[in-house]
């Protein structure tokens, strides 16, 4: 079974999934890079010569984009698209081909209903155009209730879809780091990452004499206005910035830290929580993360918090500190059963039963053919 698959550029976490497709016998993978020169995120380019891939050259009007995919399913001829999200043009013309060639459609989704004020007319439009696909695969309960509230069928939903490689860090073997004990965080140096209001949460602990350091992995347009905060703080000898490191690095900075704190103000998922609790190591999660009310049991994986509320992040730096090793041997036994739902295995399940779904009973849609084309051309989604 060809399977073609949307995605803007192949990562570490894309490369860990694609290749645990391409080893199912019955399965022949192939992957369109809409945006390979991307540089949102600082990744190294991961490929893998078990799936094959198509990549979406630079494109100077709709019309050599529409080329390009058009030759793509001519040369790979597949039996079902994976179309992530349908916000894009690729995505809306992916779902026009799925509907005017007849073949089945699976849409990858993190979307939630909170994550924007949702406007009546495109939700409207969204619940059109998914009446065009077969099925879903997406993050977890959030993003599966979004898909219901757009009016989805509940049997034709399918997950995990944010999954990472857990066996890579949980057996990487740990070799001590120069610095002491710490907070860990690790993100891109955005606005809605909350990282101004973490290093007040850490100041607070500070003040009330916390003993731990703080530790920032990660680069962006936000880096300058972090340092100037940190360089005003009397405790700045205790916060450290490491620049964006590599999948290679990452497993060692998760196993030395104490425990592992994603603030976000809004956040669809929170990949670096499955990294964290894959490593072994205990979380404080936003309550506004996608992650957190599938991977955060209080005080069993870890702590939830209000990411406006800095006082309430800094009583559970000190409740995390003063965790003894009982505790923390239970937790981490905790952990490690509840990444295990979130495994390569599983997601290469849900491809399997939303594959399977979508070949016996596919939704076609002339309603959903007619829109997705006129979006196509008509709306300006890169």
């Amino acid at each position: 079974m060809n399977i073609l698959i949307t995605t803007e550029k192949i990562g570490p976490y894309h490369n860990s999934r694609y290749k645990s497709l391409a080893k199912e016998s019955d399965f022949n993978i192939g992957i369109i890079q809409t945006n390979p020169e991307s540089r949102l995120y600082l990744w190294e380019t991961y490929l893998d010569n078990s799936y094959k891939v198509f990549n979406i050259k630079k494109y100077s009007c709709k019309k050599e984009l529409k080329k390009q995919v058009e030759r793509i399913i001519y040369l790979f001829k597949p039996d079902v698209l994976i179309i992530e999200g349908w916000e894009k043009n690729i995505s809306q013309y992916m779902i026009f081909l799925s509907n005017y060639f007849k073949i089945p459609s699976i849409i990858l989704s993190d979307s939630r209903f909170k994550d924007f004020k949702r406007n009546f007319i495109k939700e409207v439009i969204k619940k059109i155009l998914l009446k065009g696909v077969s099925s879903a695969i997406v993050a977890g309960t959030e993003s599966r209730n979004y898909l219901i509230k757009l009016k989805f069928e509940k049997s034709n939903i399918f997950e995990p879809y944010d999954v990472v490689d857990n066996e890579y860090f949980t057996n990487h073997k740990v070799k001590n780091n120069s610095l002491s004990r710490y907070i860990l965080s690790v993100g891109r140096f955005i606005e809605k990452k909350n990282l101004i209001r973490l290093l007040n949460a850490f100041e607070i602990y500070k003040k009330s004499h916390g003993n731990l350091d703080l530790l920032l992995i990660g680069s962006g347009p936000d880096e300058d206005l972090i340092r100037s905060v940190i360089a005003n703080s009397r405790y700045k000898n205790s916060v450290y910035i490491k620049s964006w490191q590599q999948i290679n690095t990452l497993p060692n900075y998760y196993k030395n830290a104490a425990f592992f704190v994603l603030a976000s103000t809004n956040d669809q998922w929170g990949l670096v929580v499955n990294e964290a609790l894959a490593s072994g190591t205990i979380c404080l999660v936003s309550k506004e993360c996608g992650c957190c009310i599938d991977l955060i049991d209080e005080g069993l994986t870890g702590w939830s918090f209000n990411p406006y509320d800095e006082n309430e992040l800094s009583e559970l730096f000190h409740r995390s500190e003063k965790l003894d090793f009982h505790r923390l041997d239970i937790m981490k036994k905790n952990i490690k059963s509840k990444v295990e739902k979130y495994s390569l295995e599983n997601y290469v399940k849900a491809v399997r039963n939303a594959t399977a779904k979508s070949t016996k009973r596919p939704k076609y849609s002339k309603v959903s053919r007619l829109l997705s084309l006129l979006l196509f051309y008509f709306l300006n989604n890169p």
